[in-house]
């Protein structure tokens, strides 16, 4: 049942995910890793992973009575960061995946559980705001929350809260 249940949301995740344009990068348990930008070159790569996001919560209240049904409360939170990444096949010569790594993968990564903290779901580096509101002005709409320091970053970064679309 677990097994079923968690196919189903990493399944309707993924499709978020295809829907913005973006490239699985891989599952981490129950995490969904993606990126925007690669292999192919988009302008707009972090309104895409906004709009993602977005998606993801809305599916997720979607399917929250069925899953509820099933006995499984899901609660998701998503960290999203813009930069430098370097990109392609990591590995072994036996095993290799096609992925981003860096410090600013990492900042990503360390910016979904400090949601917890600030009571939010969707947080974002000032980095990701300045780039979506670049190429798509106005289209969402953020909260300012202060600066923090995730876990292996020197400096602090803005951070903000994804609150929704202005529309």
């Amino acid at each position: 049942e677990v097994s079923a249940l968690l196919n189903g949301y990493l399944d309707r995740m993924t499709a978020c995910v295809a829907q913005s344009g973006g490239t699985l990068d891989k599952f981490v348990g129950d995490a969904v890793m993606a990126e925007w930008n690669a292999p192919l070159a988009q302008h707009d790569h972090a309104a895409r992973a906004c709009e993602t996001a977005l998606l993801m919560l809305e599916e997720v209240s979607r399917q929250d009575t069925a899953w509820r049904s099933a006995g499984a409360a899901l609660e998701i939170r998503i960290g999203i960061n813009t930069g430098e990444m370097v990109v392609g096949n990591m590995g072994s010569h036996q095993v290799f995946d096609y992925t981003v790594i860096g410090n600013e993968v990492n900042t990503a990564a360390r910016l979904e559980p400090l949601n917890k903290a600030f009571g939010t779901r969707i947080l974002v580096a000032g980095t990701t705001r300045a780039e979506t509101e670049q190429h798509r002005p106005g289209r969402f709409a953020f909260r300012p929350l202060g600066r923090a320091s995730p876990k292996g970053r020197a400096e602090p970064l803005d951070v903000f809260e994804l609150a929704g679309r202005r529309d």
